[in-house]
Parts: C-alpha cells; structure tokens; sequence
C-alpha cells in the first residue's frame, strides 16, 4: 500500500482473544517518506508543494503556520495506549527525511500494557549508524522516557550541511548518549521530555579539523 508519498508492504496479524486486542505485524517499505509518520509523535507531516496530505492536514498545517517550535509540543495520552499492544517491526531502504539528515532505518516498536519500546532502533547515515533503543513509561504521570544511543562514524559534513558551514574538512563522529541512567526525561509530550532531559552525551570526531566555528555550532 501507500502512506502518503511512500510505499509499504508486509504482513499484520490481529488477535482479539486476550485482555486487549494485540497487533503483530512485520512492515517494510522500499522508499519512505519520513514526514507522513510525524503525526506518530504529535508533529504535523508535510502539506508543502508535492507533499501527499488531506484537507484537514493543511487546515491544520496553516493554522500553525506561526508556530516557531522545532519540537512536535502536542500532547499524547498515555492512557490511549491501554487500549491495545502492539510489536511491529519496520524497515526502509530509503528514507526521504527533509532537514534530518538520514539514509535509511530499521526498528521494532512493542506496546504492551501502557509501555512503549522501541529496541532495536538502527539509523542510517552514509557509512555511519545510530544503535540505540528508546523507552517511554506511559503508566506514569508524567509519562517517563529513557534513551540510550551509540554514534558509529557520522559523516560531520553530512551532519550540518543545511548549516551555513563549510563542512569539506570534516570527518567523522563517533560516541555515545548513555550513563548510569542513559538520557532521561519527563513530560507529557516530544518537547516536554526533552526539554526536561538529563545525562551524559560522548562525542569523538575522528580525522578532519575543528575550528571556533564548529565548537560553537
């Protein structure tokens, strides 16, 4: 099928035998594009020229045309996620993903009594990758997140092209975000979590040059 501007395909099965109806399922899409999934996580997908989107989308889509926050500040109920479990597996070759610099991913998101993980999560960039997993807490209020990540050889230069830098003597990066507790935080959306997170991120650049201009990006 097709979700927005992108294809996918694969197998779900839905059992309504249990306590809450359970969703499994194994997707996987040639060519994907990232903003029809941005409604997963309170932010709105892309209405521009070209973009797949319904009417109310856009209506929605120009009523925040003023907003300015980078982060997706909607709410989300975590009670809605009792409704049902979920594990579902998702893989895309291609990943059109506009500012977010990315190649392609793979990850499996399991949903179970109000618990949300996301383990594995595999991220793209080049010859580089991101390995991480992703935890929310959705019994509690406000609803808990934990992250842990590992940065495997990102080109810098692909990192901060759409920057006004000049990224040909780069290299590439290397590190990790995790500690004792990984990099945690609470809220009750995108922004909230990360506007109150806390922990420890590593980073190693390996070959190319530094200079002020990048310390202070």
């Amino acid at each position: 099928g097709r979700v927005g501007d992108g294809d996918v395909a694969g197998d779900i099965a839905v059992d309504r035998g249990g306590e809450r109806p359970k969703v499994d399922g194994s997707l996987h899409s040639k060519v994907l594009d990232l903003d029809d999934l941005l409604g997963l996580v309170g932010a709105e997908p892309g209405t521009g020229p070209g973009e797949t989107a319904s009417g109310k989308q856009k209506a929605e889509a120009r009523t925040k045309a003023k907003d300015d926050e980078v982060l997706p500040d909607q709410r989300f109920d975590p009670e809605s996620w009792r409704a049902l479990d979920i594990v579902i597996g998702l893989k895309a070759d291609q990943v059109k993903a506009g500012i977010l610099p990315m190649d392609s991913f793979d990850l499996k998101v399991a949903l179970k009594n109000g618990r949300l993980n996301v383990d594995p999560l595999v991220l793209r960039l080049g010859d580089g990758r991101i390995d991480g997993k992703v935890a929310v807490d959705g019994t509690k209020r406000p609803a808990a997140a934990q992250m842990e990540m590992d940065l495997v050889r990102l080109p810098v230069g692909r990192l901060l092209q759409r920057l006004n830098v000049d990224t040909a003597g780069f290299g590439t990066l290397s590190g990790r975000a995790r500690g004792a507790m990984g990099v945690a935080g609470r809220g009750s959306s995108v922004a909230e979590i990360l506007g109150h997170a806390d922990g420890e991120v590593t980073l190693m650049m390996e070959g190319g040059k530094i200079n002020g201009q990048l310390v202070h990006l």
